[in-house]
């Protein structure tokens, strides 16, 4: 029986091909689950019930994956960032109460530094991004 010749495959058509050496969408989501959550890239193939050096090429070479990773990445980013902002308010007021005369002097002097320390990378974030929609601005002006 004569053997029927394939085409080569795009990054993007591997991701629902069955042929020989290509996974599934499934085991792809798996991978990208477990990179999130395990402490190595090694741990995160055993996870995933896949060969170290396959995921370590699809994080090297493989388009799609990388641009899904990095998706999955910032979504995780940014739970986190809307956690800590729904946090802050207590962590303030839990440093506030820090700095009450009953604590002993280094524990009032740490809450004292540390919302010191926040409320000055505030003001440097704020003028950071001022200064970049001025740039911005700029720049949409002269094109």
């Amino acid at each position: 029986m004569a053997r029927r010749s394939r085409s080569p495959q795009s990054p993007a058509d591997s991701r629902t091909s069955s042929g020989h050496g290509r996974k599934s969408p499934a085991v792809r989501d798996r991978a990208l689950a477990a990179l999130l959550s395990a402490p190595s890239i090694a741990a995160a193939a055993q996870v995933a019930g896949l060969d170290e050096s396959t995921l370590r090429a699809w994080l090297k070479t493989d388009a799609p994956f990388q641009a899904a990773y990095a998706e999955a990445r910032q979504a995780v980013f940014d739970a986190a960032l809307g956690r800590i902002e729904i946090l802050s308010a207590t962590a303030v007021a839990t440093l506030e109460g820090l700095m009450h005369d009953t604590q002993p002097p280094a524990v009032r002097f740490q809450a004292a530094r540390s919302l010191v320390e926040l409320g000055l990378h505030q003001r440097d974030a704020d003028i950071i991004l001022k200064k970049l929609d001025a740039i911005e601005a700029q720049q949409a002006r002269k094109e």
